[in-house]
């Protein structure tokens, strides 16, 4: 009987890590050392960016007209406002979430929705005025899943632009393939319909 639960077990588990692997990159081994900008300033970072491509990743799953706005106060806290529209509903999502710098050009942020587990944010190049690739790597174990996401500050960047941030993947050796674009389209219609409260982290 136990051997048959457990069995019953299998095919759940199964569909489970496929729909999960489905919304965000698994692969084997420790996540792997990146480049990263130099001399990252959050100041000139901060401000609003559009997402134009990421890897598959399960919090945005239904999204379009991404948005994500990051803003330095005088004591050195980072907030940071995510923003989509949901394709199924219409109605626009804002979440607030905040952010510590670990590294030159390494934060670790953390969102409500994530039960306030710190997500590491790593910049892999930027120009600030223009466009910045950013990273994200978690160990599970045996595997890591990653996250890629080519950010503009223009919603419709042009393909120079764009190219930039492909080329600074390249350097990291990161698949463009398993890149998939946002839709930036049709983007000013969304309604408030869930805002969470700010939480402040101090930066070390």
């Amino acid at each position: 009987m136990a051997i048959a639960r457990h069995l019953t077990l299998v095919p759940l588990l199964l569909a489970a890590f496929t729909q999960i692997a489905n919304a965000q990159i698994v692969a084997l081994g420790a996540c792997p050392k990146v480049p990263q900008v130099a001399d990252f300033n959050p100041q000139r970072y901060g401000g609003l960016w559009y997402e134009q491509e990421k890897y598959p990743f399960i919090f945005e799953l239904g999204g379009k007209c991404v948005t994500a706005e990051y803003s330095l106060s005088a004591d050195n806290t980072i907030t940071v406002v995510n923003r989509q529209i949901s394709t199924i509903t219409g109605n626009e999502q804002k979440i607030f979430g905040s952010a510590r710098r670990v590294g030159p050009s390494k934060l670790l942020v953390k969102f409500p929705m994530t039960f306030n587990i710190e997500a590491p944010y790593e910049v892999l190049d930027t120009d600030y005025s223009n466009y910045a690739v950013v990273y994200s790597c978690n160990n599970l174990g045996l595997v890591h899943t990653k996250v890629v996401w080519i950010l503009t500050r223009d919603r419709f960047p042009s393909l120079d632009i764009m190219l930039k941030g492909y080329y600074a993947m390249d350097r990291a050796k990161l698949n463009r393939a398993l890149l998939t674009r946002t839709d930036q389209s049709n983007c000013d219609d969304g309604k408030v319909i869930h805002v969470s409260v700010p939480v402040k982290v101090m930066r070390h």
